[in-house]
């Protein structure tokens, strides 16, 4: 197993259901990427505040993009929907910390959008997107997700088999003396987590329990020109056999010939 996806066994556990008390939940919204369908959700029965994140900030040209903070009642038809567009990648939920507000959160979560990176430059970060989040929660070191999970008191991201994870941390306050940052490890992370999402799905094992091996001939396949996740899932079997590709293979995938020439004699090996 990857370190970083250890981490997403680590420091959350597994849940069928949100629970649901008397707490607002907090939604973090990629509205982007279904405007239509998230414009009219703010007309349900149990929104309450939103916001937009990336207003006021040095992102505001990309405001049309921009996700949205909302406060939803629990168990309302408002949140029953944001359950469902977050199982379909399109966000995630949380609690927040007593004394928790709208403005609050989204002040932590706007300090988060642009990090800097190992090259000296700086990184635009999609935190609304639910891999994106759950990798950097999962990937960074234990004073950072401290950081990272400060205005919340419990965080639920979706999982390839429409489940949940819920991520806790036992400390109330968190002081950390330099700026969250993107080190090496959450950077690599974060180029496989696209990666690691579909071969959960696919293979119908959770993201933590995947295998090392798996991931890496699935790079290996991508590398070779093979990204489609339909042509990806006639090669299924082969990502999870046993042992290290054959000659054939190899000389297979380093044909100069179109994907899908090389999946046909793929298949014919296995």
């Amino acid at each position: 197993m990857s370190g970083w996806l250890s981490g997403i066994e680590e420091r959350s556990e597994p849940l069928e259901h949100l629970p649901i008390d008397n707490q607002s939940w907090w939604v973090v919204l990629d509205q982007r990427r279904a405007s239509k369908a998230c414009a009219a959700w703010l007309n349900q029965e149990g929104r309450k505040e939103f916001i937009t994140l990336f207003a006021g900030t040095p992102l505001a040209s990309l405001i049309a993009a921009s996700p949205w903070l909302v406060e939803v009642v629990p168990g309302s038809p408002a949140a029953l929907e944001a359950e469902a567009f977050c199982h379909q990648r399109l966000g995630w939920m949380a609690t927040g910390k007593p004394g928790a507000t709208l403005e609050s959160i989204a002040e932590h979560l706007r300090s988060l959008f642009v990090l800097p990176d190992p090259h000296g430059g700086q990184t635009l970060v999609n935190i609304q997107q639910p891999i994106t989040w759950q990798t950097l929660l999962a990937s960074t070191d234990a004073t950072m997700f401290q950081h990272l999970m400060a205005p919340f008191s419990a965080l639920f991201t979706p999982t390839p088999q429409s489940a949940w994870r819920q991520w806790q941390v036992s400390f109330s306050e968190v002081q950390i003396s330099f700026p969250v940052y993107l080190n090496r490890t959450m950077e690599e992370a974060l180029k496989k987590s696209q990666h690691a999402w579909w071969l959960s799905g696919a293979a119908k094992v959770p993201m933590e329990a995947l295998s090392e091996s798996w991931l890496m001939r699935l790079q290996i396949l991508n590398e070779a020109g093979i990204t489609r996740p339909d042509h990806l899932q006639r090669l299924l079997p082969l990502i999870q056999r046993p042992g290290a590709f054959t000659e054939q293979e190899r000389v297979t995938l380093s044909m100069n010939a179109p994907a899908r020439k090389k999946i046909k004699e793929l298949e014919s090996l296995v």
